[in-house]
């Protein structure tokens, strides 16, 4: 709980149906079930597509922006490799991007179509000055664009949603891609192909050098593997790249927890390529190079109003400082749920205590028709009305007064009304239903 976590599985290379799945489970198993935050990088921001997916629903783009708000996602700000400018804001990052009437880098999964000048123009317009009418006055359907520049100036403005940079020497990804090499597998077949597809990768980098190529850029290493002849050594030595990739980032997050110690590194990077490959020969994974047809998934909508509730109502320090390793601990995974639960107790204890005091004042009725019956006024309308029609008035009446004092006295008391009381219970009942049909999912589907 209360962690800061990078999720590999939100990268912008994962497009499959499973891993836009299994992405969209970490994302929320993280955030609702653990109470961890997500720390997100601008380039997931701008290419994830599993990130991007939610933001083509109106409802769940509201919660996405809370969620930012409340400090569940962060953004981590990072200096710019080229001109050393530090990037501290979503919208300063994609402003850059869009400089100069074209992308500096294709958005593969952003609502940016690269070569509609005349939209990228409008976009960039909008993030400088703040205004969405040069979006809205286009002619074309813009709205997931105009969506996503909102979000832009949300996250910008917001004092949780961002990251500091992390000061001092971090990995690169040459530094890591020859690291790696020292890994040994079990199965000899994976370890042959494994070595294969390394050795590629040191010829690959004395290509790029000699080209005067940026070595920490991923798409220069997976461009430069096109010319390997070999499928399947092209195949795992993108693979490589990707995790490489992945482990630099989180590496360059400041207080992230990561998942495994150092001297595990090689272990954990072992398990997950191994598993990595056996997926992708499924066809659960997508790989620039594959041969493998992707098999199909039916992606499940999830309740991410669960997320903005719980965020909103349990309010948790800062992320644990500094940064402890990241595991999934029994007990820690309950102090989440304990805290969500004592918050609902919270509620639906002043749920009770408005609808007993609301019974209370009800069970005063008989006192208040007195009151009413003896009233000169009410006499004569009995006369005009009807006895029995007289009584109704006189029983909405008294209902009406005890509504008022009953709301006057808990408003002092700062208790919600009967309505939110109600809609509170209503509430929590469909949370926990909501989380045990999650965890449906997670098990079997």
């Amino acid at each position: 709980m209360n962690k800061l976590v990078y999720l590999y599985e939100l990268d912008s290379t994962r497009i499959s149906p499973w891993e836009i799945d299994r992405g969209r489970k970490a994302l929320y198993e993280e955030i609702v079930m653990r109470g961890n935050r997500v720390v997100l990088t601008f380039q997931q921001l701008t290419d994830s597509k599993i990130f991007l997916e939610l933001l083509k629903d109106k409802k769940d783009f509201e919660i996405i922006t809370s969620l930012f708000e409340n400090g569940a996602l962060r953004l981590s700000e990072y200096c710019d490799p080229h001109t050393g400018k530090r990037i501290c804001s979503a919208s300063q990052y994609l402003q850059n991007a869009l400089e100069g009437g074209r992308t500096r880098f294709i958005f593969s999964n952003a609502p940016v179509n690269n070569e509609d000048l005349k939209v990228i123009q409008c976009a960039q317009e909008a993030l400088q000055y703040c205004n969405l009418d040069s979006l809205r006055n286009l002619k074309q359907d813009v709205g997931q664009l105009e969506n996503y520049i909102e979000l832009m100036f949300h996250i910008s403005i917001q004092q949780h949603a961002m990251n500091p940079v992390k000061e001092g020497s971090v990995y690169t990804l040459p530094y890591m891609i020859n690291w790696v090499r020292r890994a040994k597998f079990d199965n000899e077949n994976f370890q042959k192909l494994f070595l294969s597809g390394s050795n590629c990768l040191q010829a690959v980098k004395s290509k790029i050098i000699a080209s005067g190529k940026n070595l920490q850029s991923r798409s220069v290493w997976l461009n430069s593997l096109k010319e390997e002849k070999s499928v399947e050594i092209k195949s795992v030595a993108e693979a490589i790249v990707d995790l490489c990739y992945n482990y630099v980032v989180e590496d360059s997050i400041y207080n992230v927890s990561k998942r495994y110690a150092d001297e595990e590194f090689l272990s954990d990077f072992q398990k997950r390529l191994y598993e990595f490959w056996k997926e992708y020969r499924e066809g659960k994974h997508a790989l620039m190079n594959g041969e493998y047809p992707l098999k199909q998934k039916i992606i499940r909508k999830l309740n991410w109003s669960v997320a903005k509730r719980e965020w909103e109502k349990v309010k948790l320090k800062k992320p644990t400082e500094p940064a402890i390793l990241y595991k999934s601990v029994f007990w820690e995974n309950r102090l989440w749920e304990w805290k969500v639960f004592l918050g609902n107790l919270k509620k639906w204890f002043y749920a009770f205590i408005y609808i007993a005091f609301f019974v209370t004042v009800m069970k005063k009725e008989a006192e208040f028709e007195k009151i009413f019956n003896g009233n000169e006024i009410v006499l004569n309308l009995y006369t005009i009305i009807g006895k029995q029609c007289g009584n109704w008035i006189v029983g909405i009446i008294t209902v009406v007064i005890a509504g008022i004092i009953s709301s006057l006295l808990l408003k002092i008391l700062k208790i919600p009304d009967i309505l939110e009381s109600i809609q509170t219970i209503a509430q929590v009942i469909m949370d926990f239903f909501s989380k045990l049909r999650f965890r449906i999912i997670k098990r079997f589907l």
